[in-house]
């Protein structure tokens, strides 16, 4: 409860306060993170610089693309590995922008405006650009909708089952007991989002977990076995501030093959969270695309 004590203009601004307070906490954002899965030949060598790609390209799919401050890496990787960039659609008049994907006009304070089907814009023109550079099979997608303010998770994870403890113990007149302890480990992508409205804008605080199961290894000590996972787990935080129809690009999540310096996330034989093979032939690029709008 709130009392507030004071002249009428003075409460009634404290009531317009609380009212405006109010309508914004009660605001709905649809947040959608996909994941991408990016395999390119690399026989040559040659990076992969999806930022340099889509610099060429965006004019001939109809978006932009502006750098911003690298991700904060938590664990598992280096801070120099991961780009951010933020792609915009083009605006009418002369940039080439294509009909399907441009806005339908502008608000009142002068911003691009999009059908409801455009609120998670950029994403078909990212997959057509990066489809140039080889295979884009989608791994993960997924969509969620909160209010402003509001903590919200989004996970494709998958649980694997082992073998966490076993014992024999010998009973007078009863022979052996076997005992065993089952374990399980979940592995895959978890997204912790917390969007805010400012101004029009929605600024989104991001903490991002990619973990992956390498294998499992069974040690034996006499008549008990254990089996015990091994998990790779790359974990960042990124903010960003998106503009209606912007899309938040993030990329450098790589994996070579067996026979060539592994980094980032993944295996060479779990390619949905970029496993690779060799590096003399080819190699596996995870692009992660993160979308909101205001819900009506």
């Amino acid at each position: 409860m709130l009392v507030v004590s004071g002249a009428p203009t003075q409460i009634q601004r404290v009531a317009n306060w609380v009212e405006s307070l109010s309508a914004s906490m009660r605001k709905l954002i649809a947040i959608d993170v996909q994941v991408y899965d990016v395999s390119t030949n690399n026989e040559n060598q040659v990076g992969f610089n999806p930022s340099v790609l889509f610099k060429d390209l965006g004019r001939r799919y109809g978006f932009s693309l502006s750098g911003i401050a690298a991700p904060q890496p938590t664990t598992g990787v280096s801070p120099m590995s991961i780009g951010a960039s933020i792609l915009a659609p083009l605006t009418n008049g002369g940039t080439g922008t294509l009909p399907a994907y441009g806005p339908v006009g502008t608000d009142a304070s002068g911003k691009p405006v999009f059908l409801p089907n455009q609120g998670f814009y950029g994403t078909q023109g990212v997959v057509q650009a990066l489809s140039t550079l080889g295979k884009v099979p989608k791994v993960v997608s997924r969509s969620v909708v909160t209010l402003n303010g509001q903590p919200a998770t989004l996970q494709s994870a998958t649980q694997t089952g082992y073998l966490a403890s076993s014992s024999s113990v010998a009973a007078v007149n009863a022979g052996v007991t076997q005992s065993a302890q089952p374990g399980s480990v979940t592995t895959g992508f978890t997204a912790i989002v917390i969007p805010r409205v400012v101004r029009g804008d929605i600024l989104l605080g991001m903490d991002m977990t990619l973990s992956n199961l390498l294998g499992i290894t069974t040690q034996t000590s006499g008549n008990a076995q254990i089996q015990t996972p091994s998990v790779s787990v790359t974990g960042f935080s990124q903010s960003a501030a998106l503009q209606p129809g912007q899309t938040l690009m993030l990329t450098g999540f790589k994996q070579a093959g067996a026979q060539s310096t592994k980094n980032g996330v993944g295996t060479p034989d779990f390619q949905a969270l970029g496993g690779g093979t060799d590096a003399s032939t080819s190699e596996h690029h995870l692009v992660i695309l993160v979308s909101a709008s205001l819900v009506n």
